[in-house]
C-alpha cells in the first residue's frame, strides 16, 4: 500500500522499570538483593542474546528516519548484540554487579525441549541503517541493577 513500515524484532530486551518479575533478568534481581535462591528452571546453558532497553530504543532511531527511503519499506530489521550468553553467565554477572559474586542459583534441570542457542543476526540494521548497539550487556546490566537497588531500596524504607 506504499506505507512507510518496517517489521523490528528484537533481543530479549531489559531494564529497570520491567516490573514483570517471571522475566529473567528483573527476577534475578530481586533474588540476589533478597538473597533467596533464584531458580533456573532448565540447566542454565541456554545462551540468549540481552539487548538493554536505552540500546533498543536507539535502535529506532535511525530505523524511524530511514523510513523515508523506498528500499526500507516493508524490510524486517533484527535488532541485538550478537553475544548470546548463557542463563548462568548472566546469573554471575547480575550477582557481580549487585556486590554478591558468592551467590548460586538453583538448578531445577526441569525445562526441556527448550532452543539451546537462540539470537539474532543484526547485520542487515548494521548495513542498510548504520545501527550498532551502544550498550554492552555490562553496561546495561550495571544500569538495570541500579535502578533496581533504589527500587527496592524505596520500598523497605
Amino acid at each position: 500500500y506504499g506505507m512507510n513500515v518496517a517489521v523490528t524484532r528484537n533481543a530479549n530486551t531489559y531494564g529497570g522499570g520491567d516490573m514483570n518479575f517471571s522475566r529473567i533478568i528483573p527476577d534475578a534481581i530481586k533474588h540476589i538483593f533478597t538473597e533467596k535462591a533464584f531458580e533456573i528452571r532448565s540447566d542454565g546453558k541456554a545462551e540468549r542474546d540481552y539487548m538493554y532497553v536505552k540500546a533498543a530504543a536507539n535502535a529506532y532511531l535511525p530505523l524511524g528516519t530511514a523510513l523515508e527511503k523506498k528500499e526500507i519499506h516493508g524490510e524486517a530489521f533484527n535488532f541485538g548484540t550478537e553475544k548470546p550468553v548463557s542463563v548462568l553467565e548472566l546469573f554471575e554477572k547480575l550477582a557481580k554487579i549487585a556486590g554478591k559474586p558468592g551467590q548460586k542459583p538453583q538448578i531445577l534441570g526441569q525445562a526441556g525441549h527448550e532452543i539451546g542457542r537462540q539470537f539474532l543476526s543484526a547485520k542487515k540494521a548494521k548495513k542498510m541503517l548504520g545501527w550498532q548497539p551502544k550498550y554492552s550487556l555490562e553496561g546495561g546490566l550495571k544500569e538495570t541493577v541500579e535502578w533496581y537497588r533504589k527500587y527496592f531500596s524505596r520500598k523497605t524504607n
